[in-house]
């Protein structure tokens, strides 16, 4: 073979092996790009799937939100009728009234019901023990969350604190005999505790609830 042939030879070899070498370069290329591509859209796909479970569980979220809040205006209603309209419960606030204007025990020193255990197992009358008993089923559902608070003071703020007040010595013979009834009238009342300038007397509030004066509070 001559020299001329021998570089030939060399320079077909050197040439099909650089072609062979832009061949698997430019395969490698194509295939970097398909998995950069396949990447991406799996990203974008992910991403996409993220965002379509955040919507939907933020879309499930002001579901129960909007659920919960018309369940507590629907038990606001219903307590309302309930306490300002049901004769029946008219009546027990009424004789209620008459009872703790004719006893006031908010006025008894609670150092001499502390010594007299007559004192102590004295009970309220059964229609205060269904107020009380109303109130206490409503901080019950306050307290699960299936009232509003906010809803409870504009609705009952008032009435609250009034028998609160007006039955606070029955509450502190619960606790000397160890009972635990109203425990939640207890805590319903620590949630609308701070009143409004414009309260009334005991006695100005018994005479409302027994029907004497106008109410001065918008039902």
């Amino acid at each position: 073979m001559t020299l001329d042939q021998v570089q030939f030879s060399t320079s077909v070899i050197t040439a099909v092996t650089s072609l062979v070498g832009l061949v698997f370069l430019i395969v490698y290329v194509v295939k970097t790009w398909h998995i950069a591509t396949a990447n991406a859209r799996s990203a974008e796909s992910a991403a996409q799937a993220a965002r379509s479970a955040e919507q939907s569980l933020n879309a499930e979220r002001q579901h129960r939100l909007l659920e919960r809040e018309a369940r507590a205006a629907e038990n606001m209603l219903s307590l309302q009728r309930e306490f300002f309209h049901d004769q029946g419960m008219i009546e027990r606030r009424r004789c209620a009234a008459e009872h703790l204007l004719r006893t006031e025990p908010w006025s008894a020193p609670h150092a001499e019901c502390e010594s007299n255990m007559a004192c102590r197992h004295q009970r309220p009358p059964s229609e205060l023990q269904d107020i009380l008993n109303f109130f206490d089923v409503m901080g019950q559902l306050l307290r699960k969350g299936v009232l509003d608070a906010e809803l409870v003071e504009s609705m009952f703020g008032f009435w609250i604190r009034h028998y609160h007040a007006c039955t606070v010595e029955y509450q502190l013979r619960n606790r000397l005999l160890g009972t635990v009834l109203w425990q939640d009238f207890e805590a319903l009342h620590s949630k609308v505790a701070i009143a409004p300038s414009r309260e009334l007397t005991i006695v100005d509030f018994l005479r409302i609830e027994r029907g004497e004066l106008d109410n001065p509070v918008p039902r």
